[in-house]
């Protein structure tokens, strides 16, 4: 039996989705990091980390590579990151959803978005100790190349 009700990791997710959507819009990586354990282990079973590795291990970790990424062009235009479902799993501690990585409006309001799904492992103190994000690493580049294509029209400057 888990530590949390059904209820309780329902208003912790809905947390955890506005504060993350107001990180990624502002690009302040801080607040959101802050939602991880120090020893959170983080997954990435899409692109992963560079270097082949799929891993990050600690907060510190998760903080850096974030804030990299979101001075990189074009993920520092992936600003939107809506969660359309989320499932619980109160005997575990577990939550299961699908966030939809949106990108920018690129000038002519098209909406340029692919789907990941993540598994979060809570560990209380609206904190997790594990993430794993499974997508399509090509789905989400040919998004990005699409997006890219239109943004460069009406951005021809960067």
């Amino acid at each position: 039996m888990s530590e949390w009700t059904k209820a309780e990791l329902q208003a912790v997710i809905d947390e955890f989705i506005k504060v993350s959507e107001d990180t990624w819009v502002s690009g302040d990586i801080n607040q959101w990091a802050n939602w991880y354990t120090e020893d959170v282990v983080f997954r990435d079973l899409g692109a992963g980390y560079g270097k082949g590795e799929v891993e990050l291990h600690g907060r510190e970790a998760v903080r850096e590579w974030y804030s990299r990424l979101r001075r990189t062009y074009p993920s520092c235009h992936a600003i939107h990151y809506p969660s359309p479902w989320q499932v619980i799993d109160e005997e575990r501690g577990w939550i299961v959803m699908e966030w939809l990585t949106r990108m920018r409006d690129p000038g002519d309001g098209s909406i340029h978005e692919e789907k990941n799904y993540a598994r979060l492992e809570y560990a209380g103190n609206k904190q997790f100790s594990y993430e794993e994000d499974i997508y399509n690493p090509q789905r989400h580049l040919a998004m990005i190349k699409r997006w890219m294509d239109v943004y460069e029209r009406f951005h021809p400057q960067g």
